[in-house]
């Protein structure tokens, strides 16, 4: 089961399913296989960075991805995963791959900043009704967002934070992610 990001008209942040397939992935665990005479592999599960698929992997060999290494997973060689096994619920995530999860998401969503700056808040239609869907945005925030946004597109987070105080929008936009794969794929 895949899934995607898209900015809807009744919620910001709206995971579905999609045929699409991911390029790089995200380690959030590693699992040694215990019992090797069952001829098992080791497996990984971690986060689709472009469609935020969870997904199990098997590493290549002995390879032992490093906790928030970013993978390719995509076609063509592939230097540390042998092959992508199946995409996982959240609940099938190990304790410490939930553990994981967030900070993973952040990690996506800052090397993806120019993507969710133009998706959400530098659109010239109002999107002030979508961003009250992000935690830890207030109204007040709303409010410093349009008139920010009026005045000149905001360039970075860091920008965005500057002009309107809004402290960590990629943590608030990660948590919204978080939300929804727990909410429809719990």
């Amino acid at each position: 089961m895949k899934r995607t990001l898209f900015v809807g008209q009744n919620a910001l942040l709206l995971v579905q399913p999609t045929q699409k397939k991911e390029r790089y992935a995200w380690v959030l665990d590693y699992i040694p296989n215990k019992y090797p005479e069952r001829k098992r592999k080791h497996v990984v599960q971690a986060v689709g960075e472009d469609y935020f698929t969870l997904m199990e992997l098997t590493p290549k060999g002995d390879n032992i991805p490093r906790e928030y290494e970013r993978v390719y997973i995509g076609e063509g060689r592939r230097d540390i995963i042998d092959r992508v096994n199946r995409g996982l619920r959240y609940e099938d995530l190990t304790d410490t791959a939930r553990e994981r999860l967030p900070y993973a998401l952040e990690k996506i969503v800052k090397q993806r900043e120019k993507f969710f700056l133009e998706t959400l808040f530098n659109r010239e239609i109002d999107h002030v009704l979508l961003l009250k869907y992000l935690p830890m945005i207030k109204g007040k925030d709303l409010e410093k967002i349009q008139k920010e946004r009026q005045r000149e597109k905001f360039k970075s987070f860091e920008d965005l934070e500057r002009r309107t105080g809004l402290l960590f929008p990629e943590r608030a936009i990660a948590r919204r992610i978080e939300e929804e794969l727990i909410r429809y794929y719990g």
